[in-house]
């Protein structure tokens, strides 16, 4: 119905605390401006800039605190960040700096755009290119993008298992309408997995909705969802 789905958290969280007791883990979460558009009882999301960067102010402090509710250390950080922060060395360099003392603190560490500024992170909504940047940005080991389908299908809906090269086809096949409360779909993680690609971090779109597909990925090492091949 548009609002944050806090048994959806809850099981990602769950997986993702999973994940982090065998790896440093940092995650990129969307969902403020939908979850201000809930509260503020929005049905259409809104064009103009200054109410979209409100509803954001209004909906960050509730996708925190539900991330906060079901992680279980306690330890949640935010950083918010806007394209220039890091584009721009000396605060790219910072930004970094403060991920690792964080990872030392054993922090859950949380990056978003920060939306109520940010005018180019509204204007694109790109958060699965925001987290492929970040994942370059710390050299990760692995890219995984959670969405609410198994991964990219062609034209009959059977799941293209693995990609070795971006084509014309697959572009077009990402080019998909998105929600009221969603910007950015599939051409976005196609986007973010072609710059994980050039970097030689392993990418994978898989299901947000399953119960263990992120575990089965990074920790069991299964081959599901879409998986970009370096």
């Amino acid at each position: 119905n548009g609002g944050l789905d806090y048994a959806g958290v809850q099981r990602t969280a769950k997986q993702l605390m999973q994940v982090k007791n065998k790896h440093n883990l940092v995650v990129v979460s969307s969902g403020a401006i939908a979850t201000g558009m809930f509260q503020q009882k929005l049905t259409e999301r809104p064009k103009e800039l200054a109410k979209l960067q409100a509803l954001a102010a209004i909906g960050q402090p509730k996708l925190m605190s539900a991330y906060d509710l079901f992680v279980n250390n306690g330890r949640v950080a935010q950083l918010l960040v806007s394209y220039s922060d890091l584009h721009d060395t000396d605060r790219a360099n910072n930004f970094k700096n403060t991920i690792e003392e964080l990872i030392g603190m054993g922090a859950f560490i949380i990056v978003n755009e920060n939306d109520s500024t940010a005018t180019e992170e509204i204007s694109f909504g790109d958060n699965d290119v925001l987290a492929a940047t970040v994942a370059v940005l710390l050299s990760a080991d692995q890219l995984i993008m959670l969405t609410n389908v198994n991964g990219l299908g062609d034209e009959f809906g059977n799941l293209i298992c693995e990609i070795e090269t971006i084509t014309p086809r697959l572009r077009e096949l990402a080019a998909r309408t998105d929600s009221q409360f969603r910007v950015g779909g599939m051409q976005s993680k196609l986007m973010a997995g072609e710059m994980a690609m050039t970097n030689k971090i392993p990418a994978h779109i898989i299901s947000g909705k399953e119960d263990n597909r992120l575990v089965e990925v990074v920790l069991e090492h299964k081959r599901v969802g879409t998986r970009f091949v370096v």
